[in-house]
Formats: C-alpha cells, sequence, structure tokens
C-alpha cells in the first residue's frame, strides 16, 4: 500500500490558492485511485495570510478539504532552533528567509549569507551534502556580479581554501549560460501565474534580458501587485543588448 505527497508550494497571496490545491489533490486522487496527502507550503512574509481548507457549499452540499500548511516566515520565531538544526530543510528555510529579510540590502545580504555558509560548515556536513547546501544559498540569496566578487573573496578570507573549493564546484557565473534558459524560463511562469497571459511584446522584452537582470527580475516580481508594476520595471530595466545597441 502506498500513498501519493502532493506539496504545493505558494511564494505570494492569491486568493484562488485553496481552489488550485484542492483540484491538484483531487485530481490525483481520480488519477491514481491512491490516498493523496495534500500539503501547503507558503513562502510569503504576509503573516496574515494562511489558507488552509477549500470549502464549496452549494444549497446544502458542502464539500470541505483541510490540508495541512506551514509558514515559513513563523520559523523567524525559531531562529536559534533552525540555525542549530543538522536537518538539511533546515538550511533552506533560513536560506529562504533571509532572502525575504534582504531584498533592499545586499549589505545585509553579504553578511547573512556568509553566516550561513559558516554555519553549514561547523555543523559537520561533509561532499556532496555540502556542495547541495551551499548550491541552495546560491540559488536563494543571488548577487549581482560585482557584490557576488566581494563576496567569494570574503569567503576566501574568511572560511578559508574548503569553503572557496566548495563554491567552485557550483560557480555561479560558470553555469550562467547553461542556467540563463532555464531561468528565464522559470521567471515567465511565475509572471503568468501572477498576471495571466503576458502580451507576446512583454515576454520578449523578458527573454531579451541577460542572466543578471534575469535574477533581479526573479526577485524584483515579489513585489509586484499590478501589471503596471512589471511594465515600469522593463521600462527601467531595458535588455542590455538594447542599452548596447542604443549606444
Amino acid at each position: 500500500r502506498w500513498l501519493l505527497i502532493h506539496i504545493e508550494i505558494q511564494s505570494q497571496p492569491e486568493a484562488a490558492f485553496p481552489y488550485r490545491l484542492a483540484m491538484y489533490h483531487f485530481h490525483l486522487r481520480i488519477t491514481y485511485a491512491r490516498p493523496v496527502l495534500s500539503l501547503a507550503v507558503l513562502g510569503d512574509d504576509n503573516l496574515h495570510w494562511r489558507p488552509d481548507r477549500y470549502v464549496d457549499d452549494v444549497l446544502g452540499l458542502r464539500l470541505e478539504l483541510i490540508y495541512p500548511m506551514v509558514k515559513l516566515v513563523d520559523f523567524r520565531e525559531r531562529e536559534e532552533e533552525v540555525r542549530q538544526s543538522q536537518n538539511p530543510m533546515a538550511v533552506l528555510v533560513r536560506a529562504h528567509l533571509a532572502t525575504l529579510d534582504t531584498r533592499h540590502d545586499l549589505e545585509r545580504r553579504k553578511a547573512a549569507k556568509l553566516a550561513l555558509f559558516r554555519d553549514v560548515l561547523r555543523l559537520g556536513y561533509t561532499g556532496d551534502e555540502l556542495r547541495q547546501l551551499f548550491s541552495i544559498a546560491e540559488r536563494f540569496m543571488t548577487l549581482p556580479r560585482a557584490d557576488y566578487d566581494e563576496f567569494r573573496a570574503t569567503v576566501a578570507t574568511e572560511l578559508g581554501a574548503q569553503a572557496v573549493e566548495i563554491m567552485n564546484s557550483f560557480e555561479r557565473y560558470g553555469l550562467e549560460q547553461g542556467l540563463e534558459q532555464g531561468q528565464g524560463n522559470l521567471t515567465l511562469r511565475q509572471l503568468t501565474r501572477k498576471f495571466g497571459v503576458l502580451p507576446e511584446d512583454v515576454t520578449a522584452q523578458i527573454r531579451a534580458l541577460d542572466s543578471e537582470q534575469m535574477l533581479e527580475l526573479a526577485e524584483s516580481l515579489l513585489d509586484f501587485t499590478t501589471f503596471a508594476d512589471l511594465t515600469a520595471w522593463l521600462a527601467e530595466n531595458p535588455p542590455a543588448s538594447a542599452t548596447d545597441a542604443g549606444e
């Protein structure tokens, strides 16, 4: 006997989220005819948004799906416990929260990232575990190129050769071209989920962004509340190729 585990991760409040989770749950249950455990992981920083059920009530017919829900910002109250935990998921949670907390402060981000690297080394992880955990922090806590180079130098000075060797194994800028298309597709999916199908000219603008701009857009979209926010961002951050052509 086996069951399906369905995890729905949501990074921002969305009224339709409970409905979508419920539809996936029922689809899996019908398709596989097996028990399904649906879980919600909420990565936004809205303390009041905590959907934990889907309810459909029509003329006396009531359908209710209550699902376990984890709100990642709640772990801020357990900061020291998370910091000392040897569960790899604690590193993911810590990196995510640090990313939220430092969206507009690169100096704080560099300090938080260095502290996370230091703790990962201290907790006794080895080999592939270290590389994977450093990679998680790297993917969450992105930095512009100049700040990344400065951060890398600080890692070499304060954490030593082991940390530098681990960073070399997944060097962000060595992988940039391979990751660029994947990052662009992911960002477009996130924007489509948030605003619906995007106009072709907007999609073309986004695809023309270079890898660093794409990372900045992926982070900025957390703050977008309307489609106008996206178009304003694109107007302020034209593709590097267009800027070069204009010069």
